[in-house]
């Protein structure tokens, strides 16, 4: 062979060795860049984070209108000392006065305990008293219902109303002396008192 012809020989191999190693690295580098592609992570879209206590996102309904309605009770009630029934034997000396110390208004009966008639019959205010004049010789009962708002025709309290008596009775005796005439003079409180002896006690409604 020439020296011409080896020197051709060898520029070929040499530009194919260098065509080849070219071309691999071009190869090699498309694989990786192919590979860089597909294996990485996609993106992920934008996402809005919502506040469930963000009053933006949640829409709060018309706040509903309510009428509320005010009823006012009005309590009826008699002027102290009123006669609910007309007075009986005012032709005595005898005398009682009732004190109301609750804060109730309250009615007392002076009922006759043998005939069971009715011989006063009136309205005390909370916090008031009253004196009775002219009672008669009786041996008397006192009895006492107490409450709110007085119903004229029922003669009771439409309210709380509760009902009670004393359990010893009042003697109401006059005695003529040589001097004269002795009557009973007595004093009773609807409301506990220190030191008191005269004991109460419930009743019915109908033995009111």
């Amino acid at each position: 062979m020439s020296t011409q012809s080896s020197i051709t020989l060898s520029a070929i191999n040499r530009w194919s060795s260098i065509f080849f190693q070219k071309r691999w690295v071009l190869t090699v580098g498309a694989v990786l860049a192919i590979a860089g592609f597909v294996g990485e992570t996609p993106r992920p879209a934008a996402s809005i984070a919502i506040d469930s206590s963000t009053s933006a996102i949640t829409v709060d309904p018309p706040a509903k209108t309510t009428l509320t309605t005010l009823i006012t009770l009005t309590s009826v009630f008699l002027a102290n000392s009123a006669n609910i029934t007309p007075p009986s034997r005012e032709t005595g000396l005898g005398t009682l006065k009732v004190i109301n110390g609750t804060y109730q208004d309250a009615a007392i009966k002076l009922v006759d305990r043998n005939s069971r008639k009715t011989y006063r019959f009136v309205y005390i205010r909370a916090n008031h008293d009253i004196t009775l004049n002219g009672i008669g010789s009786c041996l008397c009962t006192l009895k006492f219902t107490t409450g709110k708002d007085w119903d004229s025709r029922s003669r009771k309290f439409r309210r709380n109303s509760a009902f009670s008596q004393f359990e010893q009775p009042l003697d109401f005796r006059e005695v003529r002396t040589a001097s004269g005439v002795r009557w009973m003079n007595y004093t009773a409180t609807l409301h506990p008192v220190a030191n008191g002896k005269a004991r109460t006690s419930s009743i019915r409604e109908r033995d009111f």
